[in-house]
């Protein structure tokens, strides 16, 4: 009977143990990423958001951008909307101050909501929305980061 015992609380260990790991952010479906996106949201747990996105590459200044915009309204709103959309219902953002850019994994859908909350004025309502490219690595599915579009080898002189 000790035995189970143990056995029991050591799963329990390992499993809460994977909770706070990276690991547990990865999701087998959009439709789990976005539910964990939506408590997070909700639940004001930034760290947890940023766990969900795949950065490769993506420059410092675009993720201090995108926490910047999450951040707003973070666990103040709640969603009024969110779903998981069909990749060709929306396109993906090209440039940023004139340079390209390029999503950090090849989208697969896209996670689009609005949200809305108090403004703390009486009567008055604030909303947001989002719209997030969706990818796969490694089976599991993310928020694909952006990152600036990779230049191909350049031609040489006189061609």
């Amino acid at each position: 009977m000790k035995v189970i015992r143990h056995l029991g609380t050591l799963l329990c260990t390992v499993v809460l143990a994977a909770c706070g790991s990276k690991e547990a952010t990865r999701f087998s479906t959009p439709e789990e990423l976005k539910e964990a996106y939506q408590v997070s949201y909700e639940d004001g747990d930034l760290e947890a958001i940023l766990a969900m996105v795949y950065w490769d590459d993506t420059p410092e200044e675009i993720k201090e951008s995108y926490k910047w915009l999450v951040s707003i309204s973070l666990g103040e709103h709640r969603f009024d909307k969110l779903e998981v959309v069909p990749l060709d219902s929306l396109e993906f953002p090209e440039n940023l101050n004139g340079e390209e850019l390029e999503p950090t994994l090849t989208p697969t859908h896209w996670l689009v909501g609005s949200h809305s909350g108090n403004t703390g004025f009486e009567g008055s309502k604030a909303t947001g929305t989002i719209q997030f490219a969706i990818g796969v690595y490694e089976e599991r599915y993310f928020i694909s980061g952006i990152r600036f579009k990779k230049k191909s080898a350049e031609s040489g002189p006189g061609e």
